[in-house]
């Protein structure tokens, strides 16, 4: 008699301990669904590119830069996917002369990317008539400094 019971009772509390944890992966899949629909809502504010010709340009911005006062970047986006890039360091121990670059660009419509074939493989994100750098994992730059890597046409 003890022995049934005792077994009743630990089956028990096994049928409610799976329901619990049935209960709460529900309510945790529930709320990444209802997050994931808050990110689609932020992504669709930006302005969307839809094809190279809304990207090519020339744009133009003061990059941030570790030992300088920063670096004056121009870049231009050819219709046929090639890019020339211009920066110069500006103070410090810099002499002043641009460093001139050319090469082919990729640009991701779905992602809205574009990534030059440098050797750093610069990226940036298209949003309407400007370029966002993007820091080495692809990722937008944030904080204080954000609207420093913001390159406009």
């Amino acid at each position: 008699m003890k022995r049934t019971t005792l077994t009743t009772l630990l089956l028990a509390i096994a049928v409610l301990t799976i329901s619990c944890d049935k209960k709460a992966t529900q309510e945790t899949n529930a709320t990444a669904d209802s997050t994931a629909v808050q990110a689609d809502s932020t992504v669709q504010t930006s302005t969307a590119v839809a094809d190279l010709t809304q990207i090519e340009g020339a744009y133009k911005g003061t990059i941030p830069c570790a030992d300088c006062e920063g670096i004056k970047t121009e870049l231009t986006l050819n219709a046929d996917q090639t890019y020339t890039l211009s920066e110069t360091y500006l103070g410090g121990k810099s002499d002043g002369k641009p460093l001139e670059s050319k090469g082919k660009y990729t640009f991701d419509a779905a992602t809205q990317k574009i990534v030059l074939d440098n050797a750093d493989k610069t990226e940036y994100k298209a949003d309407g008539g400007k370029l966002i750098r993007l820091d080495t994992d692809g990722n937008e730059i944030t904080g204080q400094n954000a609207a420093y890597y913001i390159l406009s046409k």
